[in-house]
């Protein structure tokens, strides 16, 4: 079996220790470039302003250094993010509460923490990247929150990221993908491949496959992003050994 990681993840460091221990064939090949957005001085009033900060991804917090500054003013803020390594990367820069879902890190489990806070009338700055989730900015202004978007950077896919001999013919490619745009990259490459191959498909959770043409792969894996590389390896190696 192959391991491919197409997508940046803050555990893809351990699956690669982890896989050259045991022997494992594993590769990085990332699907999309992150490209920053100039935004200015446009969100550093609601940075240093709004009661919620809220932050989409890791990449969000790494990409939105140009509002740091008027962040790091507002230490009242409460800080809000999916997981625990967003979490960390917030903590570099800010002195502010960081709260996340313990488990299942997704956008549903970070509105539910949201509400029971109590939305309306509160003011929230999303931060994220152009064309992520909209969920939490229809909800919370559907609630009653005043919702500012603060788009810090955009995906585009990287050209041929994914060649026909980075797959293994006749063994189990698994194929680690964490969001809905790299999983279309990535069917778009298959799709012009010649051979067939044993593709499966590993991601967090099933909406990221909703829609999506299941006739090129040979089988979809949900490993919770909320896992460990250990655990990942794990699950990889039992669906392997079916």
């Amino acid at each position: 079996m192959k391991i491919i990681l197409t997508s940046e993840s803050s555990i893809n460091g351990d699956l690669e220790n982890i896989s050259a221990k045991r022997d494992i064939l594993i590769s990085k090949k990332i699907a999309l470039e992150i490209k920053p957005h100039d935004v200015g001085k446009v969100y550093n009033k609601a940075a240093e302003e709004f009661e919620n900060i809220i932050f989409q991804s890791k990449n969000a917090v790494i990409h939105s250094n140009g509002i740091h500054n008027s962040l790091a003013k507002n230490e009242n803020a409460k800080m809000y993010c999916l997981g625990k390594y967003t979490k960390i990367e917030l903590q570099k820069y800010f002195v502010n509460e960081v709260i996340h879902p313990i488990y299942n890190y997704s956008s549903e489990n970070l509105l539910s923490i949201i509400e029971d806070t109590g939305i309306k009338s509160k003011s929230y700055l999303i931060i994220k990247g152009s064309g992520g989730r909209d969920l939490l900015e229809k909800e919370i202004g559907r609630q009653g929150g005043v919702v500012k978007v603060a788009c810090m950077y955009e995906r585009v896919t990287r050209k041929d990221f994914l060649k026909e001999q980075d797959l293994l013919e006749n063994k189990n490619n698994y194929l680690v993908v964490s969001s809905k745009t790299a999983l279309k990259s990535l069917l778009d490459r298959i799709k012009r491949f010649e051979l067939e191959y044993k593709i499966i498909i590993v991601i967090p959770n099933e909406r990221i496959f909703e829609g999506s043409d299941n006739s090129l792969i040979s089988d979809i894996m949900v490993i919770p992003n909320d896992s460990n590389a250990k655990e990942y390896i794990k699950l990889i190696e039992e669906h392997n050994g079916k």
